[in-house]
């Protein structure tokens, strides 16, 4: 089967995939989403077969639906492949997933908002914006803040010339369907919320999982999702080389020589 709907629609696909899932009860959702998803983008649909399913299963392995309204994850195209990216709010439910935090907050800094940020002995942060929208200005940056279960504190704030320079570094701006230029805010706070939990560490999934939304950032992200995809595809073994007639015969005489010649030496 080379046709992603029909992959989708397999018993044996949809076997193996409930089970990686974190809850395998959620799989009809999960596949009638993401069929969705490809039915509403041919271009994604069109993708090479083993990058899409890859992209398709690690979502599932980290429990992430690929539904771009809700924003856990996307599928995107790139250079006829699929890519995988992990979303501003699936960062954040990976986050509670490894429940090393009860609270996370994520705002926008704007130029007349009160702001104050400080690190070692007083570390902390003091964001108090303006009362109303057309009084805050343009926007400077965004923060994570987060309350850890250990009683800590901790918080990453970007300015907009770091997020614009990670942006520019992903090179995805230009893709028409990429997060970047459809949920360009939510993407910004993603961004400085995949910063906080990098350092924090929180667990091997949400370290993964980071790493995998890097990869799509530098554009190697394909490689790995062709891998994972791979076994979730039965690809069609290649048609024979029609050869010269006597060609497999002269070959065979040829290889039979360099094999007596190297037990002579």
């Amino acid at each position: 089967m080379n046709n992603i709907f029909e992959i989708l629609k397999s018993s044996e696909f949809k076997e193996r995939l409930s089970a990686v899932m974190p809850d395998p009860r959620n799989i009809n959702r999960f596949l009638a989403i993401a069929t969705s998803e490809l039915r509403n983008n041919p271009r994604i649909a069109s993708c090479e077969i083993k990058s899409l399913c890859g992209a398709i299963v690690r979502a599932a392995q980290l429990g992430l639906e690929l539904d771009s309204l809700q924003g856990h994850a996307y599928l995107t195209a790139r250079g006829g492949s699929c890519q995988l990216i992990i979303g501003y709010k699936g960062m954040i439910a990976l986050g509670f997933k490894s429940k090393k935090i009860l609270t996370i907050e994520v705002q926008k800094v704007c130029a007349n908002d009160f702001f104050e940020m400080e690190h070692g002995d007083n570390k902390g942060l003091r964001h108090r914006p303006c009362k109303t929208k057309s009084e805050r200005g343009e926007i400077i940056g965004y923060y994570a803040y987060a309350s850890l279960v250990n009683s800590g504190k901790a918080f990453e704030y970007m300015n907009m010339d770091e997020i614009e320079e990670l942006k520019e570094k992903a090179n995805v701006t230009k893709m028409p369907n990429s997060p970047w230029v459809k949920f360009e805010e939510a993407m910004c706070k993603k961004t400085v919320v995949r910063q906080l939990f990098k350092y924090l560490s929180m667990s091997p999934e949400l370290d993964g999982a980071i790493g995998l939304d890097e990869m799509a950032d530098a554009g190697v992200q394909s490689d790995a999702l062709v891998e994972i995809g791979r076994d979730f595809v039965n690809v069609e073994p290649a048609t024979p080389e029609v050869l010269p007639k006597g060609w497999e015969r002269v070959q065979e005489k040829k290889e039979v020589q360099q094999d007596l010649m190297s037990s002579v030496a």
